[in-house]
């Protein structure tokens, strides 16, 4: 599990939608992920892949005014760090890996 932390005023939605556009293309015939409100939390998106067998890629959320959290699994975190450090800058990117 890798958690991205993205200092930015961005809603976790905006965020969410950057990450899924620029990895499957906004009006893509072959969807792999489509994004869907988290019921449970309020301003918590989810990242879901559209096949039945896949389970969640990734939970956008907001922690205080200017971080949003990204916790996604480790063999999609490469894609994901790297769209977000061209768009935000190195020094507004941090991540944490765990096993």
């Amino acid at each position: 599990m890798v958690w991205i932390y993205c200092k930015t005023s961005d809603d976790p939605k905006i965020v969410g939608e950057y990450v899924c556009n620029s990895n499957f293309g906004q009006k893509s015939e072959n969807k792999s992920q489509v994004m869907k409100e988290n019921e449970n939390e309020d301003d918590c998106w989810i990242i879901q892949s559209e096949h039945p067998d896949s389970e969640t890629s990734a939970m956008i959320y907001r922690i205080g005014s200017e971080i949003v959290i990204i916790e996604l699994d480790d063999n999609c975190a490469a894609n994901v760090i790297e769209l977000l450090l061209k768009k935000y800058g190195f020094n507004k990117i941090k991540w944490l890996l765990t096993k």
